[in-house]
């Protein structure tokens, strides 16, 4: 099924894979009680949109990151696991790397001190409906926040550990293939969790095997990677940047 433009942003455009939908149904039929599915829907479709919100502003912050270097995104698209920015020519450089990936985070605490701030005047009435939308902002910025900086690649995380070995081992490939490994450690450690917290985490076990699979693609593409030249650092590669 195609992905539906939504628009262009800072020449950059913006595409929804139709998995998103699903993000909506999870939500209302995730809410109890008796309540009217149409209402369980609205409440579905205006959380998701929320969340995509949220993750667009966390891969813009890639996305200008990395224009500040010259380097081009051509699309970035959003699904149901997260955003995946498609950027081309970026140097295998670790402090570019690095500024290229704090930013996706930092835009959740950029995002948090307006917000708590505006919780602050729903103090003295937190049954009110701007209440909830706030602590609801809040808890997604604070969890976002916390798994992406998980070190798995293709998250946050995984890429500023690969940045530090970078630093470390002067080889993109090394680098590439240790991170992999711990990639491979907290993956495990997830799916293991999603297991035994099935009903706090349900979707826990299908994102780890999802993004095991990326991370198994990395290390299949840096296994058969020729070792680098004198001139390596000098080259360039396209990439996903993913959320």
């Amino acid at each position: 099924m195609k992905n539906l433009k939504l628009g262009t942003l800072f020449g950059v455009e913006v595409n929804a894979h139709w998995s998103v939908l699903l993000m909506a149904l999870l939500v209302a039929f995730s809410l109890g009680g008796d309540i009217n599915f149409a209402i369980k829907l609205f409440v579905g479709f205006s959380v998701a949109v929320m969340v995509l919100s949220v993750i667009t502003i966390h891969e813009f912050g890639h996305i200008l990151a990395a224009k500040h270097f010259n380097i081009k995104t051509n699309n970035v698209t959003l699904t149901l696991l997260g955003g995946c920015a498609n950027m081309e020519n970026v140097p295998e450089d670790p402090w570019k790397e690095f500024w290229i990936t704090f930013w996706g985070p930092f835009t959740h605490i950029l995002m948090l001190i307006p917000a708590v701030l505006l919780q602050k005047l729903f103090n003295n009435d937190q049954t009110s409906v701007g209440f909830a939308v706030i602590k609801l902002f809040i808890t997604l910025n604070i969890g976002l926040f916390i798994f992406n900086l998980i070190p798995a690649l293709p998250m946050d995380g995984g890429r500023i550990l690969r940045a530090k070995l970078m630093l470390l081992y002067k080889n993109h490939k090394k680098a590439t293939i240790h991170a992999c490994y711990v990639s491979a450690a907290c993956l495990i450690a997830m799916f293991v969790i999603g297991i035994v917290k099935f009903s706090q985490y349900p979707t826990l076990t299908l994102l780890s095997c999802f993004i095991g699979v990326v991370t198994l693609t990395e290390f299949i593409a840096a296994k058969n990677k020729p070792e680098p030249d004198p001139d390596s650092h000098l080259k360039t590669r396209s990439i996903t940047w993913r959320f």
